[in-house]
């Protein structure tokens, strides 16, 4: 039930504000399409077969333009890198955690907070977490963490497909 108060601002039964009377209704802000891109981030030098499998089944099943390993350290060689190197789809991508969040960072308003909000923190979760959001937010895409095996494609993620509200507390979507 909506009410309007003595300055003419709409309330909903909550008591949230929702405009004045005569105003123009909001439109919804535009659509903004997922980027068909799988990110994953790295902090440190030594990747194991067990989280390769995490990239490389996103290669093979996810279904997306490209898959994408961000790591903050030189990958030890070896036989996992030489098999990351040679999957398709699958990139490679040294980044400097510092200028990523400086950039999000500057983007947001929030100057060097996020560089300093990663400098500040040990483990590599946390830093990991941090990072993860600023390249979501610099470039799009989907978000795994490397203890994941992708075993049906992604694409109806990113394309808009399929979606269906699960009731929950949590709001969470899913695909069919």
């Amino acid at each position: 039930m909506m009410k309007t108060d003595n300055r003419g601002q709409i309330h909903d039964r909550n008591g949230a504000v929702g405009g004045a009377v005569g105003d123009s209704p909001q439109r919804p802000s535009a659509v903004t399409s997922i980027p068909a891109r799988v990110h994953f981030c790295w902090i440190g030098p030594h990747l194991s077969w067990a989280y390769a499998f995490a990239l490389l089944s996103a290669a093979a099943q996810a279904g997306m333009d490209e898959v994408v390993l961000h790591h903050t350290d030189e990958l030890e060689e070896g036989a996992v890198l030489t098999a990351l190197r040679g999957t398709d789809g699958l990139h490679l991508e040294r980044i400097d955690a510092l200028a990523c969040l400086a950039e999000a960072g500057a983007r947001l308003g929030l100057s060097d907070a996020l560089a300093a909000l990663y400098s500040n923190l040990t483990s590599p979760v946390q830093r990991a977490d941090v990072l993860r959001a600023a390249i979501l937010y610099l470039q799009g895409g989907i978000y795994l963490d490397l203890d994941t095996i992708t075993v049906a494609s992604l694409r109806p993620l990113p394309d808009g497909g399929h979606q269906q509200e699960i009731p929950s507390d949590h709001g969470c979507r899913t695909t069919k």
